[in-house]
């Protein structure tokens, strides 16, 4: 049941990520204070990261159906990670820097 639970997170943030991108205002709520609200080519870049991290979490909530597979699953959830890191990074940016 966990690894459902996981796939069904990952297609959560895609249909939120794109529900946001159509509406041209995507927001993510804050542990304290307001939430942040993307918009622009920071709702873009940040829609290609929950689409690399819904990609994450799915490989996550698989890794462990095929032993065959596992260390290639491993492989392509390091190099997602790191595009994840680089998006996220790359918002922060455009986001701070290019008002």
């Amino acid at each position: 049941m966990g690894k459902y639970l996981v796939r069904a997170f990952s297609v959560l943030v895609f249909l939120y990520g794109l529900y946001g991108l159509s509406q041209g205002d995507i927001t993510v709520p804050a542990k304290t204070g307001r939430p942040v609200h993307f918009q622009g080519m920071s709702a873009v870049l940040i829609f290609m990261a929950m689409i690399a991290l819904a990609i994450y979490t799915f490989l996550a909530g698989s890794k462990y159906d095929d032993k065959e597979q596992t260390p290639i699953i491993a492989r392509v959830a390091l190099w997602v990670f790191w595009i994840i890191f680089v998006l996220f990074i790359s918002v922060y940016i455009s986001k701070s820097f290019l008002k």
